[in-house]
């Protein structure tokens, strides 16, 4: 379904979206010969894709609709169980490529996006798993998207900036190491004929570990993918210019802010073509989260800590306390100042940049001599 529409001249992102939470064909009873039978009960239910991938959708349209970059031009959605969109069947899923195709092949500076959201796993090639997956006898996989083969083809599109996320497991089934090969059906046919493009395929896990989500929510990937979007991945080339977002550094942001998190079970896994280009322009400074300390650590329990914009500008404060301060301020060139009411240590000032995607930093500050040995 074309869940947006906005025509015009020059450069647009073209994004098509798809969320995979049913596999119907894959349901106790649904009559699998024996291996295929093994496949299915792999493939059970999810809530976490549809709900991303309308997240994706949602955001795009109002994140990427005015940029000047590549305004948003069209989004497909397609997701399981969601009012308003259409199932992601094999047959659903070409019909909307079609329509993604002809658009992003309309113009050689378009931006080709791609978001995939579902269940997933890993032969030879990485498959993407749609609504009607097991529809077909013995052919299990024909209703399945095989994304190296998918990015592959996409090489002879127009448009120069192609983005394909997936965010789905990189597991092998011990039943797929029995089949000599996989069968699946065709988006578009691959060509001789390439085109040099600037592309990034960014797989949300590493091979042979699953992709995360959270039930009821949206995924760990497709958060920290538009945190990333937002202006986790963004870096300003100039010191007066805009902050853009950059095709080669979104992996490393993502990956940077789950760590950030604390998430240890997942990082993504990028693939490139080309040396990068820019797919947005961020409409205001980005925030930063940061941790903020003082070296020593005990220092922080009796230190006034204050942020603040040498150039002028609100400040942010915190009072004493053990813990580190934590929080979100706009990027660019920053003063912190830790200033002593009790006259422990000396009042200390130092300038950083705050710059994407994250900060974390400690400030070094000296311990007053009459206060030596009084701690």
């Amino acid at each position: 379904m074309t869940f947006f529409d906005q025509p015009g001249d020059g450069p647009r992102t073209h994004a098509l979206v798809i969320g995979v939470g049913r596999y119907p064909h894959c349901e106790p009873g649904s009559g699998h010969a024996h291996l295929e039978a093994a496949l299915a009960r792999r493939f059970g239910g999810l809530t976490a894709p549809p709900a991303s991938a309308v997240r994706v959708a949602e955001w795009l349209v109002t994140a990427q609709r005015a940029d000047p970059i590549a305004p948003l031009g069209s989004v497909e959605l397609l997701a399981s169980d969601t009012p308003g969109t259409d199932a992601p069947t094999f047959e659903a899923v070409r019909a909307a490529f079609d329509r993604w195709y002809a658009r992003c092949d309309s113009h050689e500076d378009n931006v080709a996006l791609f978001f995939f959201s579902g269940h997933g796993c890993a032969g030879t090639h990485q498959l993407a798993l749609l609504e009607d997956l097991g529809a077909v006898s013995h052919r299990f996989f024909a209703n399945a998207i095989d994304i190296d083969r998918f990015v592959d083809a996409m090489a002879k599109c127009r448009a120069r900036t192609q983005c394909f996320f997936v965010d789905a497991c990189r597991t092998t089934p011990p039943e797929l190491l029995t089949m000599s090969g996989v069968d699946t059906n065709v988006l578009l046919q691959p060509s001789v004929h390439r085109r040099a493009r600037e592309m990034c395929t960014i797989f949300a896990t590493e091979p042979q570990t699953e992709a995360l989500g959270v039930a009821g929510g949206t995924t760990i990937f497709t958060e920290a993918l538009l945190a990333a979007l937002d202006g986790a991945a963004a870096v300003r080339r100039d010191a007066t210019g805009p902050w853009c977002v950059e095709t080669g550094r979104i992996a490393p942001a993502v990956n940077s802010l789950l760590a950030w998190q604390g998430e240890r079970r997942q990082r993504c896994s990028p693939r490139t073509e080309g040396t990068g280009s820019q797919i947005r322009q961020l409409p205001a400074d980005p925030r930063v989260p940061f941790q903020l300390g003082c070296d020593p650590r005990e220092a922080l329990g009796v230190a006034e800590l204050c942020l603040r914009d040498p150039r002028g500008g609100p400040e942010q404060r915190r009072g004493p306390r053990p813990a580190l301060w934590q929080g979100t301020g706009t990027a660019g060139i920053r003063t912190l100042c830790a200033e002593f009411p009790g006259g422990e240590y000396e009042p200390t000032v130092e300038y950083f940049a705050l710059a994407p995607p994250h900060l974390r930093f400690d400030l070094p500050v000296t311990r007053r001599e009459e206060h030596h040995g009084h701690r």
